[in-house]
């Protein structure tokens, strides 16, 4: 099973399973893959204010799918399995397919 691992002590850094990196654009993209993995699935409302705010509650949703879509199409380039899991209501990450360094720590 071909795999990810993210690094968030130190900065974002992503590789897959051969240490190659991952470059995720977007520094929302970014956060929302890290905050995904380190809390499991997460309603879009709860992102929506996390990292864009209530300003604009029209403009944030859009905001919000459209980041959801550049994280999947990313993350689908280099992981075909499918890491990254949506429904109408929530986004999470499929741990089985992603390691992290807090996982790890948390391991231990």
């Amino acid at each position: 099973m071909s795999w990810l691992c993210l690094v968030t002590f130190g900065g974002f850094n992503l590789t897959r399973r051969d240490r190659s990196t991952v470059r995720l654009r977007g520094k929302k993209v970014e956060g929302l893959s890290a905050y995904r993995v380190l809390e499991g699935a997460v309603a879009r409302e709860t992102l929506r204010g996390l990292l864009w705010g209530r300003v604009h509650p029209h403009a944030d949703r859009h905001s919000v799918s459209q980041t959801i879509l550049q994280l999947h199409r990313q993350l689908a380039a280099v992981q075909p399995e499918r890491p990254l899991i949506t429904t109408d209501e929530t986004i999470s990450l499929a741990r089985k397919l992603i390691k992290t360094d807090l996982h790890a720590v948390e391991r231990l």
